[in-house]
């Protein structure tokens, strides 16, 4: 009786760990979610199961966030529709993020849709909203020397012939090799590994393309061949690492915390991350070699950490014509490590022992080098940004896209959206160039 009570249990879970929840959420801060400092906003946030509301055997955990203001956390039950007011008196945002939680089985959390694509599921949902976003500032300063310090990697760089290592044909399904060439790419570059990717090549060689380079967000995976009509796309690997290998050998790397490069000293990280933007750009040099380039139009886009390297790659490499940085990380990391306390940008999982044994001081100053906050001043080109306005990077994104110099130049803040990679005005603009790129 015990084992069937056990599998029935079991089975029930499972059960809810499939189910179709949605969270629907409301706000009257408008389409964009911006508002001016002294407007009342009404959020709420309501789960349903296909379609139906639910009852008050689930529990909605409600986490609201007001910048300057503590945390405070509200459970209700699933059946209720959760409802605040929030006024920001000062330039910020606020946001609330819900969990569907069964007390019954505390440590399972139900998944919702992901309403812009349900074939991914969301640990947590909400919305959010921002009061004067136009208002907000990098407080932090910048070094006097940055520019003198990138000057000096890019020439480190320039001492290394740009050589292809390796250029293996790569079979695709018969819908796309009709169309493209397909290339697994390895390219000698400085530092310890090659730059890696994978790049599709229209075959119609009677126009010319504009070409873009893709950058990957954190993780350990291959790089993947991206066809897009009109394009040649180049789809970088964030470390170098072999492409087109089983699961497995990614999974591997990801859990030994010795090979993982997230799991390192943050010093580590910090050459890590110059590395990984200098093969950002030796990918940029590679593909303006190329005889089907049209010798023009230049794309970087990225998510999360491949935002990052797209800020980079605008700010550094000044052929570049398009970025479409989305839910971009490291812009902030300094500001954060040295304010243990405050939300903000990625990487954050610094200890405790972190801050008694190392100069926080010393590595935040090296962490400016790499702050997605500073190589935003430096970008000219034509320039989309994207942020989900619950997500933890939203404010110094804002703060930093204020000091960008570019002419044209949009940032979208999707209030429902967390840290998920949708970027509408740089779609257009890719999209755009699609058609008339020749």
């Amino acid at each position: 009786m015990k084992k069937f009570l056990s599998f029935l249990t079991a089975a029930l879970v499972a059960i809810q760990l499939f189910a179709d929840y949605d969270l629907k959420v409301t706000s009257t801060a408008g389409d964009d979610g911006i508002v001016k400092c002294g407007e009342k906003v009404t959020l709420t946030a309501q789960a349903f199961k296909d379609g139906k509301a639910l009852d008050d055997s689930l529990i909605l955990h409600t986490v609201i966030r007001q910048d300057g203001q503590p945390v405070r956390s509200v459970k209700t039950p699933a059946d209720q529709a959760f409802s605040i007011e929030i006024t920001m008196n000062e330039p910020g945002r606020a946001y609330i993020r819900c969990w569907l939680k069964d007390p019954k089985n505390p440590k399972t959390v139900l998944q919702f849709n992901n309403p812009r694509n349900r074939k991914f599921k969301l640990k947590s949902s909400g919305i959010g909203f921002f009061a004067d976003p136009d208002k907000q500032r990098i407080m932090r300063q910048e070094p006097e020397d940055f520019d003198k310090f990138w000057d000096a990697k890019k020439a480190e760089l320039a001492k290394v012939p740009l050589v292809v290592k390796e250029k293996v044909a790569v079979k695709t399904a018969p819908q796309y090799a009709k169309d493209f060439e397909v290339y697994d790419m390895k390219l000698a570059c400085v530092g310890p590994v090659p730059v890696s990717g994978i790049i599709t090549i229209p075959k119609d060689k009677t126009r010319k393309y504009p070409a873009m380079v893709q950058y990957h967000g954190a993780g350990v995976r291959s790089a993947a061949a991206n066809f897009r009509p009109g394009f040649i796309t180049f789809n970088v690997n964030a470390h170098g690492l072999i492409n087109r290998q089983p699961k497995k050998f990614y999974d591997d790397i990801t859990e030994d915390k010795t090979r993982n490069p997230y799991f390192q000293s943050a010093e580590k990280r910090y050459e890590m991350f110059c590395f990984m933007f200098l093969r950002a750009l030796r990918a940029l040099e590679y593909v303006r070699t190329l005889s089907e380039w049209n010798g023009k139009d230049l794309v970087v886009t990225g998510g999360s950490q491949g935002g990052v390297q797209t800020l980079a790659a605008a700010a550094l490499d000044e052929n570049v014509t398009l970025a479409v940085p989305t839910i971009p990380a490291m812009v902030g990391s300094a500001e954060f490590m040295l304010r243990k306390n405050v939300e903000s940008a990625w990487p954050n999982s610094y200890s405790k022992e972190f801050y008694q044994k190392q100069d926080v001081t010393a590595i935040a100053r090296k962490y400016d080098y790499i702050d997605g906050a500073f190589f935003m001043r430096r970008i000219t080109c034509q320039i989309h940004v994207a942020v989900g306005l619950f997500d933890t990077h939203a404010a110094h994104v804002f703060a930093a896209f204020n000091s960008c110099p570019a002419k044209v130049k949009t940032i979208t803040g999707v209030p429902d959206m967390g840290h998920y990679n949708y970027n509408p005005q740089g779609i257009k603009a890719i999209g755009k160039l699609a058609k008339t790129g020749k």
